[in-house]
């Protein structure tokens, strides 16, 4: 079997469509391939994510698998209700992405930005986990990296982040993974935020691709505060993967990719809740 084609609707962003969509600080998008269709992630809350999905004529229960990014509340508060209304689908989590964590934006006014603990609970007793550290398949031609590691030394994770309250173990965000999709003739990447670094998340798919080209790469890109100096890094980087399209959405900043857009060479599209792009 081989996978022609992928089309992506994005069900959770920022900004949206019209007034049918809801905008939420979040991000969730139903991928849908020959082999099956996958959930990635599920937005902030529940309400948002079942109402966009209805919105877009979305069948949450006809995912055959279930994809988190990372374990970050704005990519998990809805899974509670994709697990009630999906009764079968695996969920592909990273084991840290089950783990407390905080922000600390402000450093006096640490914000907790995990998973939701109604969630955890829901997914511990759901016994549908299925935990990668390392690349898995989690439908036939269709992967999630695992760790990605983090080569790059301007590529960082986007805030400061702890795993405790106090501030003083710090949280790389080493669950950030990303989702790729082998097609006959190039592969698809989809981000969540891309804490590990876009770059990172580009080099890391084209060792576990075996150097197969990647014809596009959308999502959360977490430039939204970069400096100018990594915006330009990271777009002369992207070029030397050869990448020729982006879709940003969510965490990557409509000013950011605005600089960055002055020095990248492909072609940017820019996603929102209802928005659909194929490749």
């Amino acid at each position: 079997m081989t996978i022609d084609s992928v089309r992506i609707t994005v069900l959770v962003d920022e900004q949206a469509r019209d007034g049918t969509f809801i905008p939420e600080h979040g991000f969730a998008a139903w991928i849908e391939t020959a082999a099956g269709a996958v959930l990635f992630d599920t937005g902030q809350s529940e309400q948002v994510l079942m109402h966009n999905a209805q919105a877009c004529g979305i069948d949450i229960s006809a995912a055959a698998a279930i994809v988190i990014s990372h374990g970050h509340y704005d990519h998990t508060g809805g899974l509670a209700a994709a697990l009630s209304q999906n009764r079968q689908a695996p969920v592909f989590i990273h084991p840290a992405g089950l783990q407390k964590r905080y922000s600390y934006t402000d450093p006096l006014n640490p914000r907790p930005v995990g998973m939701p603990d109604n969630v955890r609970m829901v997914l511990a007793s759901s016994g549908r986990a299925v935990f990668t550290e390392t690349c898995t398949e989690v439908l036939p031609h269709i992967f999630v990296t695992g760790t990605i590691p983090r080569k790059t030394p301007y590529e960082d994770a986007g805030g400061v982040f702890s795993v405790n309250k106090e501030g003083t173990r710090n949280d790389p965000v080493s669950d950030d993974q990303a989702l790729w999709i082998e097609t006959a003739q190039h592969i698809v990447i989809v981000t969540g935020c891309a804490h590990a670094g876009l770059i990172n998340t580009l080099h890391a798919v084209r060792e576990q691709a075996r150097n197969k080209p990647i014809a596009l790469v959308a999502g959360g890109l977490h430039l939204l505060h970069a400096s100018a100096e990594r915006l330009a890094r990271t777009a002369r980087d992207a070029q030397r993967y050869h990448v020729p399209a982006l879709a940003p959405c969510h965490c990557s900043g409509k000013e950011s990719m605005r600089l960055f857009r002055e020095q990248y060479a492909g072609e940017i599209t820019y996603l929102f809740a209802g928005a659909c792009i194929s490749r």
